[in-house]
């Protein structure tokens, strides 16, 4: 899982602790999930969490979970660190968007390795 502040997109240097077992993590520190947002694509489906830290804080007031995208092999799970609404609003508005390409090109890319196969 790739884990890093959205604000800079460098990685966090907290993410060995929080990769360990996210959703413990995300729990120990008071984040508790704000919405699901189901991305549908065809037959590709992805389930974006978001959550809510619930002491307010300058920083990393939003964790945004992103599972792994059908067709790919590999580990794409990422998890966000996202300071304020408006970067929040900004990145929900494009994620789904990006979400379904990805699922897009990961399935072609499937049924071409399987045309080759045949």
């Amino acid at each position: 899982m790739m884990i890093e502040r959205y604000e800079d997109g460098r990685p966090d240097p907290r993410a060995e602790e929080i990769q360990r077992n996210w959703r413990q993590w995300t729990e120990q520190n008071q984040y508790r999930l704000k919405e699901s947002l189901p991305v549908i694509e065809g037959d590709g489906a992805v389930l974006i969490e978001v959550f809510e830290q619930q002491e307010k804080r300058e920083q990393d007031q939003y964790l945004v979970f992103i599972p792994q995208i059908p067709y790919t092999s590999g580990d794409s799970e990422k998890l966000f660190l996202v300071n304020t609404e408006e970067q929040l609003h900004f990145l929900l508005d494009s994620l789904p968007k990006m979400i379904r390409v990805g699922i897009i090109l990961a399935r072609d890319k499937m049924q071409e390795r399987r045309s080759l196969l045949n």
